[in-house]
């Protein structure tokens, strides 16, 4: 008899902003057709449009010993656009400047000696947090600065119950 044929699964379902979970489902090559569907969902853009995932190394060393040390949540190279995504479930007060720094050292260690301004990455960092950061009601916020090369999105997932009903990622 299959000793699990009575359990209620309801009990079985984990909650992926478990930081373990998260990594474990999005951080596994062989999960590139999950991670492709999340990632279209989340930008909006169409899932054909995202040819190979590549999930590189989350560790950015310091070139100094006295510069920090950071450890990215989960480091893609989508198509040529390097995407980080970072899932945090507890708020902290630095976590815009620490999403700042994080996305300038993707952005910068790409750049190797001689290569011009005009070859570096397109660099994504996308935030799932468990906690309302901004002011707005939105629960997604998006910015770009100067460039279509620098792009930061936050999702905040407590405000997502409230949103209007009319995307996929509001579906949840």
């Amino acid at each position: 008899m299959d000793e699990f044929q009575n359990i209620d699964r309801s009990a079985k379902i984990v909650k992926l902003k478990l930081d373990i979970i998260f990594k474990k489902v999005f951080g596994d090559e062989k999960n590139e057709d999950i991670i492709a569907a999340f990632i279209s969902s989340l930008l909006e853009i169409p899932r054909e449009s995202i040819k190979k995932i590549y999930i590189e190394n989350v560790e950015l060393p310091p070139e100094q010993l006295d510069q920090k040390f950071s450890r990215l949540d989960l480091k893609l190279d989508i198509d040529g656009r390097l995407v980080n995504i970072e899932m945090q479930v507890n708020h902290e007060t630095d976590f815009n400047e620490r999403t700042l720094f994080y996305r300038s050292k993707l952005y910068s260690e790409e750049l190797k000696e001689s290569e011009p301004y005009g070859t570096l990455k397109q660099t994504i960092c996308i935030n799932i947090i468990n906690f309302n950061q901004f002011s707005c009601p939105d629960y997604h916020s998006h910015f770009k600065v100067l460039s279509d090369k620098f792009s930061i999105h936050f999702f905040e997932l407590k405000k997502i119950k409230s949103a209007a009903k009319n995307k996929p990622m509001e579906d949840c």
